[in-house]
């Protein structure tokens, strides 16, 4: 069975449409000779940008969430932001609460699971 990981596209610009792909390779896992037989990994593609996100109940199908890279800014107070980046940190704030799915963040995403980390410590 494989390691079930949510990726949460967090990049709407047309030249790095192959966001996801750089990803799925990059978390491709050894070649089958030189690891266990649970060693694949289903990278489950969210466009986040385009409003998609996954249902709490199919995070609790992923062992992890890869939030990674945008040209946007999540910082707080950065100036008008694009519509879905407020509903990507609420489901942020609910992973950082629950602990579950483990969160890994690149630097747009990484920005985005600090300010849900922070705003979650006061809800």
């Amino acid at each position: 069975m494989p390691h079930r990981v949510a990726f949460l596209n967090c990049e709407d610009a047309a030249k790095w449409a192959d966001h996801a792909d750089v990803w799925r390779q990059a978390l491709m896992p050894l070649p089958r000779h030189a690891r266990d037989e649970d060693g694949d990994i289903e990278l489950v593609e969210y466009r986040a940008f385009a409003g998609e996100l996954p249902s709490l109940r199919e995070l609790d199908q992923c062992g992890a969430m890869v939030v990674p890279g945008s040209h946007h800014t999540a910082a707080v107070g950065a100036g008008l932001q694009p519509a879905w980046i407020e509903p990507t940190k609420e489901l942020l704030r609910t992973v950082v609460r629950r602990r579950r799915p483990r969160i890994f963040g690149a630097c747009f995403g990484h920005q985005l699971v600090r300010v849900a980390s922070t705003l979650s410590t006061h809800c």
